[in-house]
C-alpha cells in the first residue's frame, strides 16, 4: 500500500478507535476518503486528526450545539490557529453533508432557490472577499423538511464528480431565515476551510478578523 494512504484498519489502530468509528468520522467530514471501497484514508489527514485531538480523535459535538457555538464565534476567543483549527473540525457535524451531481439547467434553478442558502465562494464575493464564485458548483445549505422539494441528481459518494454540496440542517437547528440567501460569514469561513479553499484564510482575515 502506498505511503500516503492508509486503510481503515490501519486509520483506526493508528488513532487508537474503531473502524466503526473511523466511519462515522468520514460520515461526519472529520476525515475524508481518498478512495470510498475499500477505504483509503490520507495519511496526513488521519494524522493531523490525531495531532488535533490527541484525547479525543476527530470526536464531534451535537449539530445544535454546532450551531450555538458558530453563532457565539468570536476570533480573538481563539488562543492560536491550532485551536482554531481544532474548534473548525468540531463544527463539521453542524449537518448532514451530501453531495450530487446535477445537469447544469438543474443548477441554475438550485442557485436560485429561495429553500437554499447559499455558502463557501458565492457567500465570501457577497461579504465583500475579492473571490470570484465556481459557476459549476454549489455549496450551501437546506432545512431538514425543505429537502424533498429541492431538484437534485444522482447522489455520489466521494470523490471530484460531484457539483452540489447540501448540508442539511434539522429543522430546529436551523439558523437562516427564509429571506436569507447566504449563510452568515462564519459559515462561509468554515465552508471554505474544510474544503481546504485557499481563500479561506482572506475570508478570515478581511471578514472575521475586522468584528468588535
Amino acid at each position: 500500500m502506498a505511503a500516503d494512504v492508509m486503510s481503515a484498519k490501519e486509520a483506526a489502530e493508528y488513532l487508537g478507535v474503531t473502524t466503526r468509528r473511523i466511519r462515522q468520522m468520514l460520515n461526519t467530514g472529520s476525515i475524508h476518503a481518498v478512495r470510498d471501497e475499500p477505504i483509503l484514508l490520507s495519511r496526513l489527514d488521519v494524522e493531523h486528526v490525531a495531532h488535533v485531538h490527541p484525547d479525543s480523535p476527530g470526536r464531534p459535538v451535537m449539530a445544535s450545539k454546532a450551531w450555538d457555538e458558530i453563532s457565539a464565534f468570536r476570533l480573538d476567543n481563539f488562543a492560536n490557529e491550532t485551536v482554531l483549527d481544532s474548534w473548525r473540525r468540531k463544527m463539521r457535524p453542524r449537518a448532514d453533508w451530501q453531495r450530487f451531481r446535477v445537469h447544469r439547467s438543474v443548477l441554475r434553478d438550485l442557485i436560485e432557490s429561495p429553500l437554499l442558502v447559499a455558502s463557501g465562494l458565492r457567500a465570501a464575493a457577497n461579504y465583500g472577499v475579492p473571490v470570484e464564485p465556481d459557476e459549476r458548483r454549489f455549496v450551501g445549505y437546506v432545512a431538514a423538511s425543505d429537502l424533498d422539494q429541492v431538484p437534485v441528481g444522482l447522489p455520489v459518494r466521494g470523490g471530484d464528480s460531484w457539483n452540489v454540496e447540501l448540508g442539511v440542517v434539522a429543522d430546529s437547528s436551523w439558523r437562516f431565515g427564509r429571506s436569507a440567501s447566504f449563510v452568515d460569514p462564519v459559515t462561509a469561513w468554515l465552508d471554505l476551510e474544510d474544503h481546504r479553499h485557499r481563500s479561506a484564510q482572506l475570508m478570515l482575515e478581511v471578514v472575521l478578523g475586522s468584528r468588535d
